[in-house]
């Protein structure tokens, strides 16, 4: 039958589910995920750590999250925040400007900044509402 993992020990402001993984912002803005082969076990993006992100979403088998500057306090709607990628991105649906086999954590996007925390992701896509 399906897995069920047990309640969480952290309160989450942000959730995201994937085919095979997710991801979570927990209140504060640490990012977390985990994969279907432990989905019991949310590891903290180690690499994220310093960031506080304010939104996340899951692709077939990638994942995108927006990092809000240290300086901000404002509504979310009008903040311009870094984009965060990871996972695979044969299709080039990282946006890192090549098609990558995988990227394990999350990387920033070159050149991209993302307006409100408006980010999507589709099987082989990503969509991100820019600052332009």
């Amino acid at each position: 039958g399906p897995q069920i993992s047990p309640p969480l020990k952290m309160r989450v402001a942000e959730l995201a589910v994937g085919t095979s993984h997710a991801a979570l912002i927990a209140v504060g803005g640490r990012l977390f995920d985990c994969h279907g082969s432990q989905p019991q076990r949310w590891v903290v993006q180690e690499k994220a750590l310093g960031k506080r992100f304010c939104a996340v979403a899951c692709g077939a088998e990638h994942s995108l999250a927006v990092a809000l500057p240290s300086s901000e306090h404002g509504c979310l709607s009008q903040i311009s925040g870094e984009v965060f990628a990871w996972g695979v991105g044969k299709a080039g649906q990282l946006g890192l400007g090549r098609p990558v086999r995988s990227v394990p954590d999350p990387r920033p996007v070159p050149g991209l900044n993302c307006l409100g925390g408006r980010i999507a992701c589709g099987m082989h896509h990503s969509l991100v509402a820019g600052t332009d």
